[in-house]
């Protein structure tokens, strides 16, 4: 079967009249129907003169006629489609086509921009959580190095606090003179061989040179040692300064070098006492 589409025109349905009419001369009676868009309106026959009647269903919105060419008594035929409407129908067509196309690509697009989108954002957060992570771990190190330079510094304060209150002490002993421990510490060499009794004083007995590092003061002594050292230092470290003293007592021949270490501790007092000695 071939399909032969053209514009529908008077010529060419006439030509096709023309052609039935001479086959029926021939005694040769040609078969064909025709339909106007869906309806057939001239079943198979070969007659021509029923070729027009299919011009009484001819409307203003009829679309095409197909005239339907047989050969011989077989179904194969030859099919004439003319359009009535064929610009029309063709322009609107295209139109369509065209529109939906543009349609399929703005969504195709839309939808790319917004993976795109989606996607960068997703690679902004990742980069953004990886900070974040470098920062918290650069915290926690912060924190452990804080936490340590406190402790340290804790122990150095209460260090360089004995050290400056020894050095000043051993320079000022007036400043002890009611106390006959600590200005005995100040003084090592009027140290007395055995504690002297007097009416509300303290002292410690000298303990002799097999028994070094064990005196162990009084209740009383402790007591009022402890009183005293409570109004020169905080009450934290008085009880540190308590059992120093305890010790140098004890061991009179240590008192040299704890002056030395605190000496050199704080040599900007020596500088400035031996200033003041030389004006």
């Amino acid at each position: 079967m071939s399909i032969v589409k053209e514009k529908y025109s008077s010529n060419r349905v006439n030509l096709i009249y023309q052609m039935l009419c001479n086959e029926a001369e021939q005694a040769q009676p040609k078969e064909y129907d025709v339909r106007v868009d869906e309806l057939k309106v001239v079943s198979r026959t070969n007659d021509p003169e029923r070729f027009f009647q299919h011009e009484d269903f001819i409307l203003p919105d009829t679309r095409y006629v197909t005239v339907c060419l047989y050969d011989g008594a077989s179904r194969r035929c030859t099919r004439y489609v003319l359009l009535l409407k064929e610009e029309e129908s063709k322009t609107k067509e295209t139109l369509d086509g065209i529109e939906h196309t543009i349609g399929e690509k703005l969504q195709q697009e839309r939808r790319q921009w917004q993976y795109e989108l989606l996607q960068k954002e997703n690679e902004d957060l990742k980069a953004k959580l990886v900070d974040a992570e470098e920062y918290q771990e650069q915290l926690q190190d912060t924190v452990r190095q804080m936490q340590g330079e406190k402790s340290s510094t804790t122990n150095k304060i209460t260090e360089t606090v004995l050290n400056f209150a020894g050095l000043y002490f051993s320079k000022n002993p007036q400043v002890l003179g009611g106390i006959p421990l600590l200005s005995d510490l100040v003084n090592p060499g009027n140290l007395p061989s055995q504690p002297q009794q007097s009416t509300g004083t303290a002292s410690y007995s000298k303990q002799e040179s097999g028994d070094v590092g064990n005196t162990k003061p009084t209740e009383q002594n402790t007591t009022t040692l402890r009183k005293t050292l409570i109004l020169l230092f905080p009450e934290q470290y008085a009880e540190k300064v308590e059992r120093i003293i305890q010790y140098l007592y004890a061991n009179n021949e240590l008192a040299d070098q704890l002056l030395r270490i605190l000496q050199q501790a704080c040599p900007d007092e020596e500088e400035e006492d031996g200033t003041e000695l030389a004006a």
